[in-house]
């Protein structure tokens, strides 16, 4: 039969090995630097996101007027 000794040594080197497979993912540091990116990139596109939206109700009614009243094909005049 196989040596007890040789069993346990294979069974502490296995929950090793498992617990180096897994550090990667207990890095919750790298997560938090990864949402403040996220957040990072929202803040600073915030303001052309709001230009824009702005920018397209003040110039509906120039839209309205150049379509004839017709607001369904917005790019095609």
């Amino acid at each position: 039969m196989s040596d007890p000794k040789l069993l346990k040594c294979y069974r502490l080197a296995r929950r090793v090995a498992l617990i180096l497979a897994a550090m990667p993912l207990l890095q919750l540091s790298q997560c938090a630097t990864g949402v403040s990116q996220v957040f990072q990139t929202a803040a600073n596109s915030a303001p052309s996101t709001v230009f824009s939206v702005l920018n397209s109700i003040m110039l509906l009614p120039l839209q309205y007027l150049l379509t004839g009243g017709n607001l369904n094909n917005m790019g095609q005049f």
